[in-house]
């Protein structure tokens, strides 16, 4: 004898059946959030972020209290901006350097690798451009101003000598006064991307650590999203100097606060949920407060979209990827990446395993991100 199917059996049937058309949506949904074409919103939204976490090179603001607020970063973060590592006559020669390693017309064989559309050319120390690439950020834009403006410098010096010859220096302090305002002969010195590196091992406790890898790297066009990965499981600094403006040809895509071992999904959801419910009694706060200092890691996660001679400085342990060169413009998208490692961790520090689930667990940060992300956005 035949029985009709029970109510449960077809409660059954009906949960599963949402549950799978669910799953569904979700990857579609997520996918073609995933592949993406940038927009001029977004882009203007990650560079008023990068303009948050971006200490002032301003003079009026210190060498010490630029150095903390980029140990901030690095600490809550994983991530802090250096604006002017490169100065414009300096940009355009490792912009040649960069299409001559490329194109190979440098009379050196490179060693390039190409992965999803991007172009490694790793530096070896035998390179003719080893050294050059590891001095990169020894020096500030305004330090090197000091050197540019040495010619007047020097005149006023000369001038001044002629001067001693001819005047007693008690009659004509005013006259000198004015000479020694119209002809600076010293610049503030400003914190190097050098400074920040040494300030960070330093801040961990490590001695010896060591340049691991100097690479030009360039995002082609139509190349598309790097996996999800870490740089290293360990302690460990990644730099990435722009060669041209960085917005919708590939940025790099990091997802804020992965570094630290007390990041969890959970405090991501209970902030996104407290957002949303905030919206029915007051306004909520910005990130930042006042002096630019970071409150609360922002859930979405940050796209690098930073001017050509700027750098993001990153913690080796932080989720993040290029993403692809899709944008509007068939532009390149070079950069410099420097990569410095203590020396008893070297990088990556795990196994296959370990890099193989790292991309699956980005995709599902990253996917997890999206969906508290729209639940932030939501409507009441």
């Amino acid at each position: 004898m035949i029985t009709a199917p029970s109510t449960v059996h077809y409660a059954k049937r009906l949960v599963i059946g949402v549950s799978v058309s669910t799953v569904l949506c979700s990857y579609v949904a997520y996918r073609n959030h995933d592949g993406r074409t940038l927009s001029n919103e977004e882009v203007a939204a990650a560079r008023k972020m990068l303009a948050q976490i971006t200490p002032s090179t301003q003079p009026s603001s210190t060498a010490e209290s630029s150095l903390q607020q980029h140990m901030h970063n690095l600490n809550k973060l994983g991530v802090t901006v250096i604006e002017d590592v490169l100065c414009a006559s300096e940009l355009q020669t490792w912009n040649a350097k960069s299409k001559a390693a490329f194109d190979n017309t440098d009379g050196k064989k490179h060693n390039i690798v190409w992965n999803a559309g991007r172009a490694h050319c790793s530096i070896s120390k035998r390179s003719i451009y080893y050294e050059d690439m590891s001095r990169v950020g020894e020096e500030s834009n305004a330090n090197r101003t000091c050197a540019e403006t040495q010619d007047e410098s020097l005149y006023y010096e000369s001038f001044t000598w002629l001067n001693k010859l001819f005047l007693r220096n008690n009659e004509h302090e005013s006259e000198q006064h004015h000479l020694r305002k119209n002809h600076p002969t010293k610049v503030q010195k400003m914190i190097t991307l050098k400074d920040i590196v040494e300030s960070y091992f330093s801040q961990q406790n490590i001695t010896r650590y060591e340049l691991t890898d100097v690479q030009f790297l360039n995002a082609c066009p139509a190349s598309t999203n790097q996996i999800w990965h870490c740089d290293n499981k360990f302690k460990g600094l990644t730099v990435i100097v722009a060669l041209k403006d960085i917005d919708d040809n590939g940025p790099t895509e990091l997802i804020l606060g992965s570094h630290s071992s007390d990041y969890t999904l959970s405090s991501k959801y209970k902030m996104a949920v407290g957002k949303y419910m905030s919206r029915f009694l007051i306004d909520t706060a910005d990130e930042s407060s006042k002096d630019g200092e970071i409150i609360s890691i922002p859930t979405k996660p940050l796209l690098a979209c930073i001017n050509a001679g700027d750098a993001v400085l990153y913690d080796a342990r932080i989720f993040h990827r290029g993403r692809g060169n899709n944008g509007r413009y068939d532009t390149d998208r070079p950069v410099l990446v420097l990569r410095w490692d203590a020396a008893r961790t070297p990088p990556p520090g795990t196994g296959l395993i370990v890099t193989t689930a790292n991309i699956y667990w980005g995709k599902v940060l990253y996917a997890c991100l999206y969906l508290l992300e729209k639940l932030q956005q939501g409507k009441p």
